[in-house]
């Protein structure tokens, strides 16, 4: 084994960047700024304003649900995109029908049970503490 005369430590990408004089793509995103010149009715309100929704993703409405499902290497390459797009479907509609069969009823009243035995106790706890006024007062 021989040591090498140089190691590179950079990722190619960059120092392509960097050669290529083009601003290299940045890991952030800048947020445009409106500054105010009124504070308005806020009491710490600030002069600056960040336009947020400049940087929001446009594409909103056509937004698709993301589907996972499990596929056999050996079926991927049999499957063509039709097959594939009926397939995630088949998922899709079997994953919303578990979702519509999901029965929250034992939820609600193991909920409303707990709220009944908190309502008891403290009737309880009212309960013994006027006995206790009454008893202790002596003329």
């Amino acid at each position: 084994l021989e040591t090498p005369d140089m190691i590179e430590l950079r990722k190619r990408r960059i120092e392509a960047d960097m050669e290529g004089g083009e601003t290299p793509s940045l890991p952030y995103t800048v947020i445009p700024e409106r500054q105010n010149a009124r504070i308005g009715s806020s009491m710490m309100g600030s002069t600056h304003t960040y336009d947020i929704k400049g940087t929001a993703p446009k594409s909103k409405g056509s937004r698709e649900t993301a589907v996972e499902m499990a596929l056999n290497p050996e079926e991927i390459d049999q499957m063509d995109t039709e097959a594939m797009a009926l397939r995630a479907e088949a998922v899709l509609r079997e994953q919303q029908a578990n979702l519509a069969k999901e029965d929250l009823s034992d939820m609600v009243a193991e909920h409303a049970a707990k709220q009944k035995n908190k309502r008891k106790r403290q009737e309880q706890k009212d309960d013994k503490e006027k006995s206790k006024k009454y008893k202790e007062f002596k003329f």
